[in-house]
């Protein structure tokens, strides 16, 4: 089983402390590190697949955003009976598609 962290250890660092274990440990994991060079444990490594999945998911949700602005303008206008601006929407939807084949 493993054991909650009850314990909350605060410390004041300068900003030059900080900005050394910022360069020094990876990138969000700090207190990890820490925590391991204290239990005599190896320091976890960045893991750069991470990042990168992380990335590619935050433009994904930005273009299926993008392409939900479009089927919403496109599904308004059919109900209340607007011109719809075939052109503009084409030019949305390969912006779109440029950027889908971008992150391949």
């Amino acid at each position: 089983m493993k054991s909650r962290r009850l314990h909350v250890l605060k410390i004041r660092l300068s900003d030059v402390e900080w900005a050394h274990l910022q360069n020094v440990f990876p990138k969000r994991a700090v207190g990890t590190s820490l925590r391991a060079l204290a239990m005599d444990q190896p320091v976890p490594q960045r893991n750069e697949a991470v990042d990168v999945r992380r990335d590619l998911t935050r433009h994904l949700a930005r273009i299926g955003n993008n392409l939900n602005q479009v089927a919403r303008g496109i599904n308004r206008a059919v109900l209340t009976g607007e011109k719809i601006e075939a052109v503009r929407i084409m030019v949305e939807l390969a912006a779109i598609r440029a950027a889908m084949e971008a992150l391949w």
